[in-house]
């Protein structure tokens, strides 16, 4: 064991120098933009406790509708109504504290809305032997028949006591979750059926063959995009078939069931205004298709939003100005009126992914636009946004991707050794690493994969820093580091959009 005496330890501490404290980095000109991190935090952090509180309670409702199907089918009807008027209870206070085409109503709540439209549909089945009326999510609801359209020259028809309730935005099922829980609850029939192809019951079977029949007739107007609804319509073909399949081989051996059968093949069967509600059914294909194509209009206007803000980085980058400034005036315009005409009639739209991903880059133009103009970070209520109003994640999404835009004008720099330039640069993405720092746990998640890239970029803006101090104390020459875009060349991203 080596041994070393308190004085040659005295004397190797006494030879050592404390090294010297971190220069000061901090940027003053970033003042009012870090100045905002406390209020960020807060409203990110509001978002986020009431998406935890309604998912929490969301789960608690699917965990009741999941037992009032599971009483149901193993015949505990007083059991299974308890836990259903229990769930459309809990449901309906939830939506209170939700806007009707809110993101967090169209995404938080949609399973227990469906859960619980599925229940309320396998309810009228069973007590009325239809899919019954377009139900409301309330406790006071009860199972009824469709109502079939009054002849022309009858008197109108009065208006259920249901229908009235659900009068309030808030108290009613959207469209997209009423055919998703029509369509879960016909699996819950075919389950049925089957069961009761077991004990031998053909009218019942027949019964769950004409309402999931009726249902996927009714469907069939529809034209359905891809997506979520379409892969639960496509299922639905399996159930139709199960039914069938089940009634041809019960009428193997009874004759009843084979003349039931005949019927359900037959001009005998129920029509399906008498097994559906066609006229909510027809009312929701209208939305669908009006919705639809407003849809497809927007992506179409959102993508020219995209093209003007990624063609005025372009032009910012070749110092052309004027050019940048007209294409972000339209992109910015156009932008704005995309988002007035969704709030007017299609609010669910403002939650899709291309009306973040456009507003994203559009922030990310406007302030590389002000960085360029005087090396400063906009703050999410500047001026400059023109007036739209950008929501949390979208700013932060336009702040992460800026910082890929300004390193690349640090490299162009760098190369005709503009150090003032650089520093400015690495000074931006510091500012930009604060903030998010600030906001800890409150960063969105659809954003988080911004954030390493933010640190690569301020770890090269470093090394391009220290390379020009070698240039300047030595003359020696060094290797030039390159700035590469996440996922492409430096080519493909320095050409602009036609």
């Amino acid at each position: 064991m080596l041994w070393i005496s308190a004085h040659e330890t005295r004397r190797a501490m006494s030879a050592l120098s404390a090294p010297a404290a971190p220069e000061r980095l901090a940027d003053t000109e970033h003042a009012a933009f870090l100045a905002q991190a406390a209020s960020l935090r807060i409203e990110l952090l509001a978002d986020k406790a009431a998406r935890e509180s309604l998912g929490a309670a969301c789960r608690e409702i699917q965990e009741a509708l999941a037992l009032h199907l599971h009483a149901r089918h193993l015949g505990d009807e007083l059991s299974a109504r308890e836990h259903l008027r229990g769930a459309a209870q809990a449901c309906a206070a939830q939506l209170q504290l939700v806007e009707p085409q809110s993101e967090l109503r169209v995404f938080t709540c949609a399973q227990a809305m469906q859960a619980l439209a599925c229940a309320q549909t396998f309810e009228s089945f069973l007590t009325t032997g239809t899919l019954g009326a377009k139900p409301v999510p309330s406790a006071d609801w009860t199972a009824r028949a469709p109502q079939l359209a009054p002849r022309a020259d009858g008197p109108p028809a009065a208006a259920p006591a249901s229908a009235v309730s659900a009068t309030e935005p808030r108290a009613r099922f959207l469209d997209t979750e009423w055919l998703h829980g029509m369509i879960s609850a016909a699996h819950e029939i075919g389950r049925y059926a089957q069961r009761r192809g077991a004990a031998g019951d053909a009218a019942s079977v027949a019964a769950a063959a004409a309402a999931v029949g009726a249902l996927q007739e009714g469907l069939l107007a529809f034209n359905l995009r891809n997506g979520p609804l379409r892969q639960a319509f496509d299922s639905l073909k399996y159930v139709v078939r199960r039914c069938a399949d089940t009634l041809y081989e019960l009428a193997l051996f009874d004759d009843d069931a084979a003349a039931l059968a005949r019927a359900a093949q037959g001009a005998s069967r129920p029509a399906v205004s008498v097994l559906v509600d066609m006229a909510a059914l027809d009312a929701a294909r209208a939305a669908y298709e009006d919705e639809d194509e407003a849809r497809e209009l927007a992506i179409k206007r959102a993508r020219d939003v995209q093209k003007l803000a990624k063609n005025a980085i372009f032009a910012l980058h070749r110092a052309d100005a004027p050019r940048a400034a007209e294409q972000l005036r339209q992109a910015t315009e156009l932008s704005a009126s995309i988002l007035r005409d969704i709030a007017r009639a299609h609010t669910s739209l403002r939650g899709a992914p291309f009306v973040r991903a456009m507003l994203e880059e559009l922030a990310e133009a406007r302030l590389f636009e002000a960085w360029l103009g005087g090396a400063r970070l906009l703050a999410r209520d500047a001026p400059a946004f023109g007036g739209v109003r950008l929501e949390p994640s979208e700013y932060l999404g336009g702040l992460g991707d800026l910082i890929g835009e300004v390193a690349r004008v640090a490299v162009a720099k760098a190369t005709v050794r503009d150090a003032p330039t650089v520093l400015s640069a690495r000074g931006c993405a510091l500012a930009v690493l604060e903030l998010a720092l600030s906001l800890g746990t409150a960063w969105p998640r659809r954003v988080e994969g911004k954030l390493p890239a933010l640190r690569t970029a301020i770890t090269k803006l470093d090394q391009l820093i220290y390379e020009h101090a070698l240039r300047e104390r030595s003359g020696r020459r060094t290797q030039q580091v390159e700035w590469q875009p996440e996922g492409g060349t430096k080519e493909a991203e320095s050409e602009p959009i036609e």
